[in-house]
């Protein structure tokens, strides 16, 4: 993830914006992309916070509690790139657009910017370059908080997960990684 961070793109290229979506779901808990196209300015950037409500979630039987993430200063430098594209925070939706055509931007911005974070990955040299999706921000996003001592509940919550359970199962697969490695150090 730091190799990711410290990446150079130019900026305003399609790499630079999948960089800052890629790097903006990590800080912001793993979010969902389509929850970050759904942000907009007036509505869920209150002072220091982001507040949504994830798209995953929000019709469910069960009242969704909003999610609050404090807007760190690495969040806020993400952001005041994107400031002046209104309503929403990223420039990937826009007002009057049919639902069908808001799912179809939202895949193809999600594949595009897969393919954008494989190939700066492969650049880095990152050996798992090619296993490199969006939704490896969530993950490590994740995994780094419990290899970093944090307990799984907060990660759960953190996370949005109803329960601890659901966040064993998914931090499990990836430990399961890190266990197999441990075979290098005996030799």
């Amino acid at each position: 993830m730091r190799l990711l961070m410290a990446y150079q793109a130019e900026i305003g290229s399609r790499k630079w914006h999948s960089l800052n979506f890629f790097i903006f779901s990590y800080l912001c808990r793993g979010m969902n992309f389509k929850d970050m196209a759904l942000l907009k300015w007036n509505e869920n950037i209150i002072g220091d916070k982001i507040v949504y409500t994830r798209a995953k979630t929000a019709n469910t039987k069960k009242s969704p509690e909003p999610t609050i993430i404090k807007i760190e200063p690495e969040i806020a430098r993400v952001l005041a790139s994107y400031h002046g594209n209104e309503p929403f925070v990223f420039p990937v939706l826009e007002n009057g657009l049919s639902e069908s055509t808001k799912r179809y931007r939202v895949k193809s911005g999600l594949k595009r910017m897969s393919k954008d974070i494989k190939e700066i990955a492969r650049e880095l040299g990152i050996a798992e370059a090619d296993s490199l999706t969006m939704y490896w921000a969530r993950h490590t996003y994740a995994t780094t908080l419990k290899r970093s001592g944090i307990p799984t509940a907060i990660i759960s919550e953190a996370l949005g997960h109803s329960s601890e359970a659901t966040t064993r199962a998914y931090l499990d697969k990836f430990e399961q990684t890190a266990i197999d490695e441990t075979y290098g150090h005996l030799i």
